[in-house]
């Protein structure tokens, strides 16, 4: 009977070892399994994800809505008025960057142009709305032309000021009372610059 015991004891000992040993091997694929998953699998699912959410959010910024425009602008105005330049320029240029449409980057442009031009940096306000009028030629209007008059008065340069108040007057329909204000303005503006 005592080596039934010393038997059934033995047994007890082996089948606590195996199931601590087999208890070990399962930790062990687990861990290797999930070091596996973690290392390779999740590392280049990660990075396709990261890819798709770049070109998802490339994709995203590559248009405004025209909402977004409007705000931007808006806040840029307040920006101005509240002294805060340095924040209405970056946020315009990262507008602009983040855009592929020319009408938007028209409209980014021309509210860039009135930071330089309240900072006083006419060359840059200049090149503002040039590149407003180049990515999108067919929105250039009086108001555009108007813009850079006063660009170009504030830098005291009269001869090219009264040109683009010409252009500016051009672009308006002279029968159309709706802009018949608009063509008193810039005429009275063009005969104040030539000191007539």
């Amino acid at each position: 009977m005592a080596n039934i015991i010393k038997l059934n004891k033995a047994k007890k000992k082996v089948s606590k070892k195996a199931l601590i040993i087999i208890g070990l091997l399962i930790i062990v694929l687990i861990g290797g399994a999930l070091a596996y998953y973690f290392l390779v699998i999740n590392k280049s699912g990660s990075n396709n994800s990261s890819q798709s959410n770049n070109q998802s959010n490339t994709s995203q910024s590559k248009t405004l809505t025209s909402d977004q425009v409007a705000t931007l602008v808006d806040n840029t105005s307040q920006l101005i008025d509240n002294g805060d330049t340095e924040t209405a320029e970056i946020n315009l240029k990262d507008a602009v960057s983040g855009t592929s449409d020319n009408q938007q980057k028209f409209t980014l442009y021309n509210s860039l142009s009135d930071v330089y031009l309240s900072n006083k940096q006419y060359d840059e306000a200049l090149s503002a709305v040039q590149s407003a009028i180049d990515s999108s030629p067919d929105s250039a209007d009086s108001t555009t032309y108007s813009q850079m008059a006063e660009i170009y008065e504030a830098k005291g340069d009269i001869a090219n000021a009264i040109k683009a108040y010409e252009q500016a007057l051009a672009e308006l329909d002279q029968n159309d009372d709706l802009q018949a204000n608009r063509v008193i303005f810039y005429q009275e503006e063009i005969t104040r610059l030539k000191g007539n």
